[in-house]
């Protein structure tokens, strides 16, 4: 579907990105960005000179944690440039949306308990709905 929209690069770019924040440890995060992919080097922005040469030594490591997470398998290269970090979306969501616990399953009521407790229902149009409800169980 992206590529017939014209929008895969741009897809592998924010996947590219998303992968940077699950794969650089929250002290990288904090002074590193992933700015854009273009073909397969992902463009990181640091906050100084010393943040871009010490994650430049770190690199070879990098590109090993991203190669482990989805969408990180494209990214080839790094680059590195220094500048503010403010108007580069931070990714910072979580993965997996939290898991909703379902009810527990009501207790089976056996059929003649159930037809017994039917039949105390004084109320005739609403028996002959609970009725058709435990045909349905």
């Amino acid at each position: 579907m992206f590529r017939r929209l014209g929008m895969g690069e741009k897809a592998r770019g924010y996947l590219a990105m998303e992968a940077w924040t699950h794969a650089a440890a929250a002290h990288l995060r904090s002074h590193a960005r992933a700015e854009r992919l273009r073909g397969g080097v992902l463009f990181i922005r640091v906050v100084s000179a010393s943040w871009a040469q010490q994650l430049s030594f770190l690199k070879a490591e990098l590109l090993d944690r991203l190669h482990d997470e989805p969408g990180g398998d494209t990214i080839t290269e790094l680059r590195f440039s220094v500048g503010p970090l403010d108007d580069i979306p931070a990714f910072d969501t979580p993965r997996d949306p939290p898991r909703v616990s379902r009810p527990p399953n009501p207790p089976r009521v056996a059929e003649p308990d159930a037809r017994a407790a039917l039949a105390t229902v004084a109320d005739a149009e609403l028996r002959d709905i609970l009725a058709r409800i435990l045909r349905r169980a």
